[in-house]
């Protein structure tokens, strides 16, 4: 009984549950590779580029998964019945956990990348929204480095239970700089959404986004609140120098992948906002007039290039005739 004390002290079930968002995780991608390979009206060139990303960031969170899954099933497997199952749990490879922590940080990193890019797009390219968070991620990617580097020397002296200092002295900068680039998007992207509402609200324009569901809704996935809050649950534990903080970060490559995997699949199924929709001129342009377009024909007017490209043009329809717009892109 006392051998097996140390796996108290272990979480043993943050694999599994990584495994099961995963899952989760592989069945949004085919949905989402086959909402873009089937989007009308967009270039080849769009789709094979979104559909490479994400791809991308489905493959760093699927090696992450299984190098922790395999790795755990064959420590217990190989040395269950032992008394050193503890310490055998903590001797991972050198190769094997800086190739686990590089996939850790790519998925991050692409993840923070995207929501900058959508941050930027949604206050129409404004450059200066965007400097505090790019600055953020470039010096959390260089601790980021550092701290994979630490983590494979020290991978052969960890102590059961104990989380190795020099992760504690690097990452914890790491993961607070990257949650500056989450929070910060996701409040910017917040605002700007409600900036929108409100500005189609008090023009009397028509759309799908009127109720207050659809609102909450736009929210949460647009401004990517959900990897907000998972990154503070994991800075918080990494303060602490607990091991508990293997659960937040274990699932985090998956919610790394799939919160921006969700933004495009919403723009894939015509459920984001057009590239008009954005812009401060589109509102001015208004006036007084009142759109009542039908939601079919206000979502046919966008394109998965026009939303997921820059410089984009737009077919805008207006009583019959058709004109060409510069546009922001809605992702």
């Amino acid at each position: 009984m006392s051998s097996a004390q140390p796996l108290l002290h272990i979480p043993l079930g943050s694999p599994v549950l990584e495994l099961w968002f995963n899952g989760f995780y592989t069945c949004l991608t085919i949905v989402t590779l086959y909402a873009i390979a089937k989007k009308p009206h967009s270039e080849v060139r769009s789709k094979k580029t979104w559909m490479g990303i994400v791809l991308l960031m489905y493959m760093f969170a699927t090696i992450h998964a299984v190098v922790a899954i395999v790795f755990e099933i064959r420590t217990l497997q190989i040395h269950g019945g032992n008394p050193d199952v503890a310490a055998a749990y903590t001797r991972m490879s050198p190769a094997l956990r800086g190739l686990g922590a590089m996939m850790f940080v790519m998925s991050i990193l692409v993840a923070d990348f995207l929501f900058i890019w959508r941050c930027w797009l949604v206050w129409e390219r404004r450059w200066l929204v965007t400097v505090i968070p790019i600055l953020s991620t470039i010096a959390g990617l260089v601790c980021a480095l550092i701290s994979v580097v630490g983590q494979v020397e020290e991978s052969a002296e960890r102590v059961p239970g104990v989380v190795p200092k020099h992760f504690v002295t690097f990452s914890t900068p790491y993961f607070a700089l990257s949650l500056v680039t989450s929070l910060y998007s996701t409040v910017f992207i917040a605002i700007r959404v409600l900036w929108v509402q409100l500005e189609m609200r008090r023009l009397g324009v028509e759309s799908q986004y009127q109720g207050s569901y659809a609102r909450m809704i736009e929210i949460i996935f647009e401004s990517a609140v959900i990897y907000s809050v998972n990154m503070i649950a994991f800075v918080a534990l990494t303060q602490e120098k607990t091991v508990k903080l293997d659960w937040p970060q274990n699932i985090h490559p998956q919610i790394a992948g799939i919160t921006p995997t969700l933004i495009i699949l919403r723009v894939a199924l015509g459920y984001s906002r057009p590239d008009a929709d954005w812009s401060t001129p589109y509102f001015r342009s208004l006036g007084n007039i009142v759109f009542a377009h039908s939601n079919d024909k206000h979502q046919g007017s966008t394109t998965l290039a026009g939303d997921l490209e820059s410089g984009s043009k737009e077919k805008v329809s207006d009583k019959g005739s058709e004109h060409q717009e510069e546009s922001v892109p809605t992702l």
